[in-house]
């Protein structure tokens, strides 16, 4: 597989493939379709390389505190004016189904908030709200959010943000 013609990178593929995407994950295992093996603290490719970014439920696999390292990863990847969607289980929503025990589905909302754990890195270590993902995102130099829904009933957060010039901490 030549990886140099593909021009969008899957982070955290885990069995999901996109076309024209090298599909990275953390570990190669059977829950896993993956081209490359890496971490989205240290992404194993050179600055400005992808069109886009795919992070579809990664974020809430990582502390907090590595949220700042991850943005600015997939920012120092992406080509100018490129494109990240991110997508993630919103946590207002969640806890508000699981408390209400919406649809019937107690169990189902609480591995929405920890996650199914059906190995090691399949838990989720912090809980992300549309507040706090928009402040991530204006602080590492994404803006022009477009944020999107599958139904009103989906607990998620989905959002496709380009790459700014700058960042916010740049810009001080």
């Amino acid at each position: 597989m030549n990886l140099d013609e593909y021009e969008y990178l899957n982070i955290g593929c885990g069995n999901v493939r996109f076309p024209n995407c090298i599909n990275m994950d953390i570990v190669d295992n059977v829950y896993t379709y993956v081209d490359i093996v890496g971490n989205v603290l240290n992404i194993p490719f050179p600055d400005k390389r992808f069109k886009g970014v795919i992070f579809c439920h990664v974020l809430e696999h990582l502390y907090q505190k590595d949220h700042f390292r991850a943005m600015q990863e997939i920012r120092r990847v992406l080509k100018p004016n490129g494109k990240l969607f991110l997508e993630c289980p919103d946590l207002n929503l969640v806890c508000k189904y699981f408390l209400d025990n919406f649809q019937g589905r107690g169990d189902y909302w609480y591995m929405c908030i920890y996650g199914r754990c059906l190995h090691e890195g399949d838990a989720h270590k912090s809980g992300i709200t549309q507040e706090y993902l928009t402040d991530l995102l204006f602080t590492h130099g994404f803006g022009h959010l477009n944020w999107k829904t599958r139904n009103d009933r989906e607990p998620t957060l989905i959002v496709v943000a380009e790459k700014l010039e700058k960042t916010l901490l740049e810009k001080i």
